[in-house]
């Protein structure tokens, strides 16, 4: 298996269902990683993102 792409991106992110509201400048990034490997003739794929945990600590 060999790794023929990869691709990244920054998209805004919101805690807020509603787009009226202000996302706050949050952003994410998400990145595809794609494979030389076919499966019913197309690329296999692996998507990652990052994830911030804002939930407090218990000390």
């Amino acid at each position: 298996m060999r790794i023929t792409e990869i691709g990244e991106a920054t998209i805004p992110i919101s805690r807020y269902a509603d787009p009226a509201i202000a996302s706050g400048g949050l952003t994410t990034s998400i990145v595809a990683v794609v494979t030389d490997v076919l499966r019913a003739g197309r690329p296999v794929i692996d998507w990652g993102y990052a994830q911030l945990d804002a939930s407090p600590k218990a000390d």
